[in-house]
């Protein structure tokens, strides 16, 4: 067999041949941490110092009527607060409208569905008064709102 002295042998692999792969497999481990490290320092250093400035067209003065150019050819104009104010709340109240009917479907749901039993006829009861409950303060906060706002505009 030979002077191995504790290793096996391997069948075309001579202890030179295994110490020279055990010695490349390792500079070539350290050569790819290198190579990791090296992409982190240089990368930022080149985005840094490779940055070219930006020439914008025009200056501050033309802002506006640049903006008011892109705002007619996106279909939009220019408003006051209210209106905008006015567009949330009008979406607010469609979405809470939304939200009413669909409680109202599923207890109706519940309630056609109980075949004579009593615990989804209260649950479907329960939701109902806790829609209609919800939906009289929305709309009662809703007129407080116009009633107060229509009183600072006068």
């Amino acid at each position: 067999m030979g002077d191995t002295k504790g290793v096996t042998s391997v069948s075309s692999f001579s202890q030179k041949q295994y110490l020279w792969m055990k010695g490349k497999r390792s500079s070539r481990h350290v050569s790819n941490g290198m190579k990791y490290i090296h992409t982190i320092v240089t990368a930022p250093l080149l985005s840094i110092f490779s940055a070219l400035p930006a020439y914008a067209q025009g200056s501050l003065k033309d802002a506006g009527k640049n903006l008011g150019i892109v705002s007619t050819k996106a279909g939009t104009s220019e408003s006051d607060i209210g209106s905008v104010v006015g567009i949330v709340i009008n979406a607010a109240l469609t979405l809470v409208g939304l939200i009413f009917l669909a409680l109202m479907v599923y207890a109706g749901y519940l309630w056609m569905t109980a075949r004579g039993e009593s615990e989804p006829v209260d649950k479907a009861k329960k939701i109902i008064a806790g829609s209609l409950i919800g939906l009289v303060i929305v709309l009662s906060a809703y007129a407080i709102t116009v009633f107060v706002t229509t009183g600072f505009t006068r």
